[in-house]
């Protein structure tokens, strides 16, 4: 894919589109006994269906792009530095969404949400005072690029 394909962020970080017709790679889904801290032999018996995550984190494939969340700002939403987002530009962002936004140059992910009725971009971590409200009408070239759809998260290992 040529460089024209995709999206420049202002951190350098290269926003990857998402297939237009991705192939399917459905693989089974382990329902029965759900693992607590285990695998268990993915026999038939166990199999509940298969599962193709195309289908979970893309419900609109050439509006759709993925990104790489950098910092901890949405700590106390689970989503952590090195996760990676789901992203459709084709969802009208609403007050709640988490989305990715650009801001006095910079790519943001984070919570839109309303204060003192203005519009703003807001972190959800512990410490309140290092994570500030953008407020929107602070910058008038703002761009909201899309909503954020699903998060994947790799274990041992950089996706």
């Amino acid at each position: 894919m040529d460089s024209s394909h995709f999206y420049p962020a202002a951190n350098g970080t290269r926003l990857n589109p998402a297939a237009v017709d991705p192939s399917p790679l459905a693989l089974p889904l382990v329902s029965s006994p759900r693992p607590q801290a285990g695998f268990p032999s993915p026999a038939a018996d166990f199999v509940e269906d298969s599962i193709d995550l195309n289908q979970l984190l893309v419900t609109n494939p050439p509006a759709t792009f993925f990104v790489r969340i950098e910092g901890e700002s949405l700590k106390n939403l689970g989503i952590l530095s090195g996760d990676i987002a789901s992203v459709d530009r084709s969802q009208e962002p609403r007050r709640g969404n988490l989305v990715v936004a650009v801001f006095q140059g910079s790519v943001y992910v984070k919570v839109l949400d309303e204060m003192n009725n203005r519009m703003a971009l807001c972190s959800r971590h512990d410490s309140l005072d290092r994570y500030q409200p953008m407020f929107l009408d602070e910058d008038e070239d703002h761009i909201i690029w899309g909503v954020v759809t699903g998060i994947v998260r790799g274990i041992g290992r950089k996706l």
